[in-house]
């Protein structure tokens, strides 16, 4: 059983629901979960939607097809890449990057306001908890989503019918707050479906002339 094949029932989705999520074509879907197609060679994009949707990482997919391939000039991996290096620097600038924990002034490069450089350093692990555990899912509607930083705060992406929604959640990160945040995402995602499936329904009533009869 392949890596995605797995993935997919630990995540109870059928391969239509996987489909219609993320706008990969069935067969294609189908083709990599038998082994026709190798997902290794799969763009970038079809990775990001499906590890989206089942709620794993694109490694999750890729690993079980790399592991044990010899490093030759034609292998996915190259030598002396500093994959680890390149993934620590990735990860410490995902945590650090945003614009508010950089030092601004003289008093913050120089000790003082130590207060705030407190909280900001108390700020700055928190994220990097919540980035550690980023996934989370809605089980009322089958999706899973994430948590991303930008430089203008934190936002939680996934994605419908084919396309990758990113939603401002602005959020204050504390041991306090840390265990509802994923609650709290869920509800934004879940809120942004409904709203979805009401200019669904709007747009079929004003299409059949239904809206008429309600007046």
């Amino acid at each position: 059983m392949t890596a995605l094949k797995q993935l997919r029932e630990a995540a109870g989705l059928t391969r239509r629901e996987v489909s219609e999520q993320s706008g990969i074509n069935l067969r294609s879907l189908q083709d990599y979960e038998q082994g026709h197609k190798n997902i290794v060679r799969a763009n970038g994009e079809i990775l990001f939607k499906l590890s989206l949707v089942l709620g794993c990482t694109v490694e999750d997919l890729l690993t079980p097809y790399l592991v044990g391939r010899s490093h030759s000039a034609d292998s996915f991996f190259q030598e002396d890449t500093g994959r680890e290096e390149i993934k620590d620097s990735c990860a410490e600038e995902a945590v650090t990057g945003n614009d508010r924990f950089t030092p601004k002034t003289e008093a913050d490069v120089f000790g003082e306001g130590e207060a705030e450089k407190e909280q900001e350093d108390e700020q700055r692990g928190m994220l990097g908890k919540l980035l550690e555990n980023s996934s989370f899912r809605s089980e009322q509607y089958h999706l899973s989503g994430r948590w991303l930083m930008t430089d203008k705060g934190m936002s939680i992406i996934f994605v419908c019918r084919g396309s990758v929604v990113q939603l401002p959640l602005p959020v204050w990160v504390t041991e306090k707050t840390l265990p509802w945040l994923s609650e709290a995402a869920v509800m934004r995602m879940e809120r942004y479906m409904e709203d979805l499936s009401f200019q669904d329904r709007s747009s079929r009533l004003t299409k059949t002339g239904e809206w008429d009869d309600w007046g």
